[in-house]
């Protein structure tokens, strides 16, 4: 008994043409909203396609609320605003009365803001715990990681 292909030939490609169409729809609405994120950025100084547009930006954002590091103020700073300056994602700013406000979720954890701070103010804490082997766990789980997706990427 020979199993009947031209069946299965007709839904794959029903298949092929609305993944096509399910396709289109996310490229344009992506195009669409790349000149409103432009727009945003500039106006808000931080990059609003790469937060809560594009889908991999999006994912860590959300995943960053289970990660067991966090950056947080020690209540070492003086209110200079060098960290608030220093971040590119708007975590951390400056409120009205010139006072250091953040980090919030827009915190990618990249260290730009420790890097610039002469009062080490600022640290990374794992599980809520502070110390060196914290932000040394970071970047060590960040290395691992970033070493097994260019692996993957060249299989």
């Amino acid at each position: 008994m020979v199993p009947d292909v031209t069946k299965y030939s007709r839904e794959v490609t029903k298949m092929k043409k609305i993944l096509s169409v399910l396709l289109t729809l996310v490229l344009a609405l992506g195009l669409a909203l790349l000149p409103c994120a432009l727009w945003l950025s500039r106006r808000l100084g931080i990059p609003v396609y790469c937060c809560g547009i594009c889908p991999l930006g999006l994912t860590a954002n959300l995943l960053a609320r289970l990660s067991p590091w966090r950056l947080r103020r020690n209540g070492r700073g003086t209110g200079c605003g060098a960290c608030a300056r220093a971040c590119r994602y708007g975590a951390l700013r400056l409120d009205g009365t010139g006072k250091v406000a953040g980090p919030d979720w827009r915190c990618t954890l990249c260290r730009d803001c420790m890097s610039v701070c002469r009062q080490e103010a600022l640290e990374i804490r794992c599980c809520g715990q502070a110390g060196a082997w914290g932000e040394q766990a970071l970047i060590c789980s960040l290395s691992v990681l970033h070493t097994l997706f260019l692996f993957m990427g060249r299989v």
